[in-house]
């Protein structure tokens, strides 16, 4: 895979596309594939607006970051902060260990999560009577990252 596909698994806004049903069901191509629209959302993302505006990657490359449109993964609850704890954590991760890196955990971690569901007869991990579990939760993050 060159790196150019591996960015098609990686939003703009650090959502990793390679989890999604629609993505694996081969039924959307991702975010950048669809410039800035996943499938499930007609709407064009201001995210992906912004930094295809700004000809950056991801989020984190831009000086503004983090800026109000990131925002938007923000909760007021913690347990309802899911997103936002995903896509700090990819934009961290993608900082330290890279794209090639990043993909190859993410790969890795909804290979195990595809074999889990299909030992159990199920089509996807969160159709489990078990989720969350052990391979789906992530530690919590408290503190701001320091970018």
């Amino acid at each position: 895979m060159t790196t150019m596909d591996k960015w098609n698994y990686l939003a703009p806004c650090g959502i990793y596309c390679g989890e999604c049903r629609a993505f694996i069901d081969g039924q959307c191509e991702g975010c950048r594939s669809n410039e800035g629209a996943a499938k499930c959302n007609s709407k064009e993302c201001k995210i992906a607006v912004c930094v295809n505006s700004k000809k950056h990657k991801v989020c984190m490359e831009c000086n503004e970051f983090p800026c109000s449109l990131f925002d938007y993964f923000r909760a007021r609850r913690l347990e309802d902060s899911i997103w936002y704890i995903d896509v700090v954590r990819n934009m961290k991760e993608l900082k330290e260990v890279g794209l090639d890196e990043l993909c190859r955990r993410k790969d890795a971690w909804v290979k195990e999560r595809i074999e889990c569901a299909e030992r159990k007869g199920i089509k996807y991990c969160d159709e489990c009577k078990d989720w969350p579990c052990r391979i789906t939760s992530n530690p919590v993050q408290i503190n701001e990252p320091s970018w």
